[in-house]
């Protein structure tokens, strides 16, 4: 968890100060801007990271415990995504997939393949 701490508050401290959602518009890159600027707000105007440090780690015990389905989709590259084998251990009604090749940008990089294993997942728990 420190590790991804670390990653977000240096990302928070370059987007504050080198204005990136800005520089992007001066580029005419209005769509990487936005996402510039929500990644900003979401790093720089909420307590994300701040609750990420205050906030303990769920044990095994704790995982074990989990009484409802769960489905996780990582990128293979991701910093999460050796969470996938801990889910799958400890999580007793858990479905995991990693996708190879991507990182943590799974929700833009493989929308298609993400929403099918959404669904089929929803059609299995429904």
């Amino acid at each position: 968890m420190e590790d991804i701490v670390n990653t977000l508050s240096v990302a928070a401290l370059g987007l504050e100060y080198d204005r990136t959602g800005e520089q992007l518009l001066k580029l005419g890159q209005r769509k990487v801007a936005k996402l510039a600027n929500n990644a900003d707000a979401l790093l720089n105007r909420t307590s994300l990271i701040d609750d990420l440090v205050a906030g303990a780690l769920l044990s095994e015990a704790d995982l074990t415990q989990v009484g409802c389905p769960v489905l996780g989709v990582f990128g293979a590259e991701s910093e999460l995504a050796g969470a996938a084998a801990d889910l799958d251990r400890f999580v007793p009604d858990c479905e995991t997939h990693v996708i190879p090749g991507l990182g943590h940008t799974v929700l833009r990089e493989a929308t298609g393949e993400l929403i099918q294993r959404v669904l089929t997942w929803l059609e299995k728990h429904s």
